[in-house]
């Protein structure tokens, strides 16, 4: 239903103006930055699976900064899948998680 509906978008939106299939790589490249962006710029230790930042956490080896980690590895994930990423889920979930406490 998803990619029916977002075919379907696409093709109304935007397939007068690009082709369809350029306009589906643009935006999953877009969306692929974006989660790049996020990362890089707003909290490097949202990247990778984040179970060895959690180890860390709890070793005391490394501080777990949840009000920049939570935000960006949520809305970082949800670009990466956007664009057609593959993204596991217990890495994120196991980061997510400690993060909240």
């Amino acid at each position: 239903f998803v990619s029916e509906t977002r075919t379907e978008w696409l093709r109304s939106e935007i397939g007068s103006v690009l082709p369809l299939w350029l306009a589906a790589v643009l935006i999953s490249a877009l969306l692929a930055f974006i989660g790049y962006f996020l990362v890089h710029r707003f909290a490097p230790e949202a990247a990778g699976s984040g179970i060895p930042e959690i180890e860390g956490a709890m070793d005391n080896i490394r501080p777990v900064r949840w009000w920049r980690v939570l935000p960006v590895k949520f809305f970082g994930g949800m670009g990466a899948l956007g664009s057609g990423m593959v993204l596991g889920r217990e890495g994120p979930t196991v980061q997510m998680g400690g993060a909240v406490g």
